[in-house]
């Protein structure tokens, strides 16, 4: 090596060259980690805007269909207004209402009403004053300022038992807005929903999420890393802020001490590098040998050096870059298919006021058809999705829903329609269909393919959809209108049947339904129950009946079936007290059945073999009786007398021996209602039934049921029956008493 000094000064710069190159390296991969690092943060900033847009539009759905009922519901205005002609009832129909209304909007757990005229508060068990309900110093504390933030931070809510408490975030309304001089609504949601809320729309393998109150506190707790956070993003309709950032705090700490520490090394580097070159540029004379020499020392002194070469090291950094980079486009994927479902959801509810040409741009990003469309939305619907969901494992649920949407999109493609197709529940699936200019008149081939669909799911998978039928419609921004009326159609499906097409050509033929004219029924199917007459059976299947013969919403089965359990619940408040006691232990049963049946056949079939099993265990109760023998007797005794006026409880309870006191609480224990009350519906039936058979006149009637006066008997019959006896005998009023 001494014989070629050109060989000598080629590696002495050789060195050199590589010594700058290791150098620019690491420089490289720290730009690149700081890059990385920055992208991270945006990605996060973006996620947490994201979360909290949804997190704000699912609150504001809430204040908008409270703000809605306020404005259009007479009810609830006539409470405010403490304008009720049949308060009880009126209360009933209102807080019914709301509940119906609260149990479409997710995490609502309970409500009340405070009317400011009279302190009065509607809860969901009573009616009561401002002072006896256990919720009032937060009333207190809003009334002393009306116009602060209607989203109040977490507090202690009260039960009304008064036992325990429930941390809930409260929507608060003041009655008219914004002064709350009439009264207040107030939403409680429990913390757990919000939660529970946040996880669903913030999952994430990558960001964790948690919430905070606007002065800091937590009080929504995801995987909550003390200074790891990267992004925090602010509510707009609560102030609440939302902070996120990267679960692999790894990956992280990698990338600050690329940016920081290495970045000073490799300056140092480049220093060292440069003297070096001045140096060499000065002692090139030296022998390669003796640098060879001290080389070759130094490996065979440290091994270790040479297996952790720089090169190795940046090797394995890239790598590790490249995979960071990776799960950030698995990660943008993901929000871009969350935000396609959103895009969906917004505009078939209309839940998003955007305009007609931001909604196209958001369509032409999806590769959707923008000009020239008519639009029509159809949901599909699967039928008894509870037993489904016991049926099989979540992966076989997943995988039969995706069969279900799989077929959707391949009908849809061989009749050549455009769609969008998306779940908007765990049991809905929305198919809105595009229609071009020439398609318009091709709803006869949308029906068929939507039939299709249906035989298709009952032959081949293991379940049954029924499909509601919308509307067409012209343009985007009445998309929401073809929505609603195909969940106008799926409301009938409790009575016109599952497994089938509803258009409104299927219900156009049916009768509206009148829910009104089964009260009356249901008033005397209760006082049948009471009084132990099985006449009530032939009442309760004559109200089912009339439920079948229209297609009545859901809604409207369900407000009859819990008006029945309200009168039977006022009518057997008068039985013994064991009696009471059991119908309160079966009452929870019932309104289970109510709210989870799926057909009318099968409401129907629930609530009758449980009624007929308490039936008869009440009868058994009075048949127990020592005295129940006598009933019959008493019964006849009446019955034979009936024309007499003087019939009185002295009378019977003389010629029995009994006193007046023990006769009235033994006839009422044995028969259910009241010796006077009883006297008056025998002696009207038996009216009746002359007035029906045969032309006496009222006067001679009255004196054969036992009224001297026909003017007492006119008065007591239009009360009973809600006609004059002209008025019936003309009408032939046949509804049993």
């Amino acid at each position: 090596m001494r014989r070629n000094p050109w060989l000598r000064f080629f590696l002495s710069y050789l060195s050199v060259f590589l010594l700058l190159s290791a150098s620019l390296s690491v420089t490289f991969l720290a730009v690149i980690g700081q890059n990385a690092g920055r992208e991270a943060k945006n990605a996060n900033q973006v996620y947490a805007q994201n979360v909290v847009k949804t997190f704000d539009s699912w609150l504001a759905n809430i204040e908008q269909t409270v703000i809605r009922e306020t404005s259009t519901n007479i009810q609830l205005q006539n409470f405010f207004n403490a304008d009720l002609t049949d308060e009880t009832y009126s209360h009933y129909l209102l807080y019914s209402r709301l509940r119906e209304l609260f149990l479409t909007v997710s995490g609502i757990d309970s409500f009340y009403l405070y009317r400011t005229s009279d302190d009065r508060v509607l809860s969901d068990s009573h009616m009561t004053t401002l002072e006896d309900f256990k919720d009032n110093a937060f009333i207190k504390q809003f009334m002393a300022n009306p116009g602060q933030s209607a989203w109040f931070p977490p507090r202690a809510y009260p039960q009304p038992s008064g036992i325990t408490s429930q941390p809930v975030v409260s929507l608060t309304k003041g009655v008219p807005f914004g002064t709350a001089s009439q009264g207040v609504i107030v939403i409680n949601i429990p913390l757990y929903s919000l939660q529970d809320m946040l996880a669903s729309i913030s999952a994430s393998d990558i960001h964790y999420a948690y919430l905070t109150a606007a002065q800091g506190d937590l009080f929504i707790a995801g995987e909550k890393r003390e200074g790891d956070d990267l992004a925090a993003a602010a509510s707009e309709t609560t102030g609440w802020v939302l902070h996120s950032g990267l679960k692999n705090s790894k990956v992280g700490g990698l990338l600050s001490l690329l940016t920081n520490s290495w970045i000073l090394v490799a300056v140092l580097i480049v220093l060292a590098g440069l003297a070096l070159l001045f140096i060499v540029f000065r002692r090139n004379h030296r022998p390669i040998e003796a640098i060879s020499n001290r080389i070759q020392h130094y490996i065979m002194k440290d091994q270790h050096a040479l297996q952790g070469d720089q090169f190795a090291f940046i090797e394995s950094a890239v790598e590790r870059l490249i995979q960071e980079s990776q799960l950030h486009e698995e990660q943008a994927a993901k929000e871009w298919r969350l935000k396609k479902r959103y895009l969906f959801r917004d505009l078939i509810t209309g839940t998003q006021y955007i305009g007609q040409t931001e909604w196209k741009q958001e369509l032409s990003k999806l590769g959707l058809p923008l000009d020239n469309h008519s639009y029509l939305a159809i949901l599909i619907e699967m039928d008894h999705y509870a037993a489904f969901e016991e049926a099989y494992t979540e992966h076989d649920r997943l995988l039969l829903k995706f069969a279900l949407q799989s077929v959707v999109q391949e009908l849809a493609d061989q009749y050549s329609f455009a769609v969008w197709i998306d779940w908007l529940s765990r049991d809905r699936l929305c198919n809105l269909v595009f229609l071009d200019e020439q398609e318009r008149d091709t709803l006869p081939d949308t029906l068929r393919m939507c039939e299709e669909l249906r035989a298709w799911v009952e032959q081949y998978l293991k379940f049954t959809v029924t499909v509601g039928f919308g509307d067409t419609v012209q343009n985007l921004s009445s998309i929401p209108q073809s929505y609603e009326a195909a969940m106008q159609m799926l409301d009938v499906k409790a009575s016109a049947g599952h497994n089938r097409v509803i258009t409104h050509e299927t219900i156009a033929d049916k009768p509206a339904y009148a829910i009104y004219d089964q009260l009356a029924s249901i008033r005397t199917l209760s006082h049948h129950f009471r009084t132990g007459s099985r006449e009530w059976e032939t009442v309760y299947r004559a109200v089912f009946t009339s439920l079948k013969t229209g297609f009545p919403t859901r809604k409207m089965i369900v407000e009859l079936a819990d008006y029945l359990l309200h009168q039977f619940t006022d009518e057997l408040s008068g039985l013994s007290g064991d009696a009471t006691a059991a119908w309160g232990a079966l009452l929870p049963r019932l309104h289970d059945s109510v709210n989870s049946f799926s057909t009318v056949e099968e409401l129907e079939e629930r609530l009758y073999r449980d009624l007929n099993s308490f039936f008869g265990e009440i009868t058994q109760q009075r048949e127990k009786h020592p005295q129940f023998h006598n009933l019959e007797l008493f019964r006849e005794y009446i019955e034979a007398r009936l024309s007499d006026s003087n019939l009185s409880l002295n009378q019977i309870s003389e010629h029995f021996e009994l006193s007046p006191q023990h006769f009235s609480a033994l006839f009422k224990e044995l028969q259910g209602e009241k010796f006077v009350d009883y006297l008056i519906r025998v002696r009207m039936q038996k009216a009746r039934v002359l007035l029906g058979s045969s032309n006496d006149s009222v006067q001679d009637i009255a004196l054969q049921v036992g009224y001297t006066h026909s003017f007492s008997f006119i008065r007591v019959f239009k009360r009973i029956t809600g006609f004059t006896p002209g008025e019936f005998r003309k009408n032939g009023d046949e509804e049993p008493l």
